[in-house]
């Protein structure tokens, strides 16, 4: 059988996903106990940066911004983690 066509997809073009994506972050975040809720207006605002580990990480700098890593990888093994 030959194919007719095919789909391709970007995330939320054909299913909008993105609630789903902000409680799997959330979720994420509540088991790091890292006490962040990224509520849906916050979370719009944070899908200007594309990527998730860096929005995390801009999130991340955005709040805690006077916290700087000791190790050089320890932020973005954390980023890592929570991705």
């Amino acid at each position: 059988m030959t194919p007719l066509g095919f789909i391709f997809d970007f995330d939320g073009t054909l299913a909008d996903t993105e609630d789903a994506h902000r409680a799997a972050f959330n979720q994420a975040f509540a088991e790091q106990g890292l006490g962040w809720d990224w509520d849906g207006p916050l979370y719009t605002r944070l899908l200007e940066i594309s990527g998730g580990r860096e929005r995390i990480t801009h999130y991340w700098r955005e709040v805690h911004a006077d916290v700087r890593a000791l190790d050089a990888g320890a932020l973005a093994d954390t980023v890592r983690t929570l991705h």
